[in-house]
């Protein structure tokens, strides 16, 4: 009969250490953003610039380099816990201010365009998304 105590017991402190473990694993290791996630913010960000270029919203901003106007188009896609800056690039050199990215995960989408109605004007569109937890 005693041992059946002691057995009891032993159970008892394997369930513990057990749940323990799992516990102090789940806390050295938080869950974070899974590389699915982030490939779903590129396709989000690369279908919200095509949006954005079929109703003729984006030719003309990259062209004047207006990237306030297309921060602010692009703002309504991008979740408000995520940072993002937008790049544009001519042919030869970046056109607007370099972005102040204050995280080492960083996504970038690149977005081509050549010009406007009737006129030759290659841009290059990037815009970094950053702030994963």
């Amino acid at each position: 009969m005693e041992m059946k105590g002691q057995m009891y017991t032993l159970e008892a402190a394997i369930a513990v250490i057990i749940l323990l473990s799992f516990l102090i694993f789940l806390w050295r290791f938080p869950v974070t953003t899974t590389e699915d996630e982030k490939i779903n913010y590129k396709l989000k960000l690369l279908n919200a610039l095509k949006a954005l270029d079929e109703a003729n919203e984006l030719r003309k901003d990259a062209i004047n380099g207006n990237v306030s106007s297309l921060k602010s188009k692009l703002s309504s896609f991008v979740p408000a816990y995520l940072n993002f800056s937008i790049t544009i690039f001519n042919e030869t050199t970046n056109v607007t201010s370099k972005p102040k990215i204050q995280d080492s995960d960083v996504i970038s989408v690149s977005y081509f365009i050549s010009g406007d109605i009737g006129e030759f004007d290659p841009r290059e569109i990037i815009v970094h998304l950053w702030g994963f937890e």
